[in-house]
């Protein structure tokens, strides 16, 4: 019986970022987790050498492929060639289909299905696609990047209060200049913070993320500071809540309703997380579908498990067990 598994991830550069190092916790639980059910474990680092991974793949002759991929080169939008190669060697690998993760990866492209399915999302403007573009004047808009999900060059000064959609353009521009990645302007929500993680369909608690002591007119961006610098103003004024009022009853059923439906309607599978925003009014809108989200410990995924009385190896089998063959 063959119980081998890879353990698949994005190559560490020569000087990573904090949010790049993740990747490396993940593996680690991940592998305590494969171990403790009985697999044999490879972990393989995945880079632009294609040729080597491909060959410890097929040397390591594995079951099934548990892909921790994020990209390649630090570049979160050659994420679905992982999957890509996984599907070209007929080799099973966990999470979303190479499919499902463009479509969700990309968040412009993940924003126009939204709409087409009739899923609330705020509204947009990027470089390309311009009868798409959507400028509100008198609203204020928030620069983020089309690919990235470590909430790159995210912060509280994204936010801007444009006086024309040429203004705001001018805006975007700057910031891929800044950062030499694309980035488009959403309509900034004002409002509660929540994500919904998913196990195999399952949803999983909803977490809050609270903003602490901010004042009123503060704007409430959970950005690369709050996710990942611990020494920093806006990590410490962030705080996980899986408690909720009686009041928050029938907003909670339509984040369950608008989460199962993203699951379904994306063609999601494995795990994933599911990001809103409410604005001033309490209307909620899906911010992002994010595909094999991140599962190191203390998480919000790892939190919600712990959360819902889940083992961590259960969670994992989980994950294998909603695999999809195709071949």
């Amino acid at each position: 019986m063959n119980n081998k598994v890879v353990i698949l991830h994005n190559k560490i550069s020569d000087n990573p970022t904090i949010d790049e190092l993740d990747v490396l916790d993940q593996v680690k639980k991940v592998n305590e987790a494969l171990i403790q059910l009985g697999y044999k474990t490879a972990i393989i680092p995945f880079s632009f050498d294609l040729n080597k991974a491909i060959a410890d793949i097929k040397a390591t002759n594995p079951k099934f492929v548990f892909n921790l991929v994020e990209g390649l080169d630090n570049d979160g939008q050659l994420i679905t060639i992982a999957p890509a190669i996984l599907d070209y060697l007929k080799i099973p690998y966990t999470g979303c289909t190479k499919e499902s993760t463009f479509l969700t990866s990309n968040k412009v492209i993940t924003k126009k299905m939204m709409v087409a399915k009739g899923i609330p999302t705020a509204e947009w403007v990027t470089l390309k696609d311009e009868k798409d573009n959507v400028f509100i004047k008198g609203e204020k808009y928030i620069i983020k990047a089309v690919w990235e999900d470590a909430s790159i060059g995210l912060e509280e000064d994204s936010v801007f209060l444009p006086n024309s959609k040429k203004e705001l353009i001018e805006l975007i521009k700057k910031q891929n200049d800044k950062f030499k990645i694309e980035f488009f302007a959403e309509r900034y929500l004002h409002g509660r913070d929540f994500s919904v993680p998913i196990l195999a369909g399952k949803l999983l608690p909803t977490r809050e993320m609270q903003f602490l002591d901010y004042d009123e007119d503060r704007v409430k961006v959970l950005g690369y500071k709050s996710k990942w610098e611990k020494d920093t103003d806006e990590y410490d004024k962030t705080e996980i809540t899986f408690e909720f009022s009686k009041e928050d009853a029938k907003l909670l059923e339509k984040i369950a309703e608008l989460s199962k439906k993203c699951w379904d309607e994306f063609g999601l599978n494995g795990y994933a997380r599911i990001d809103f925003r409410t604005d001033i009014n309490s209307n909620i809108y899906v911010l992002e579908i994010n595909p094999n989200p991140c599962i190191a410990e203390d998480t919000a995924f790892d939190l919600a498990l712990e959360e819902a009385r889940i083992d961590y190896a259960d969670a994992i089998k989980a994950i294998i067990e909603d695999m999809k063959v195709i071949y």
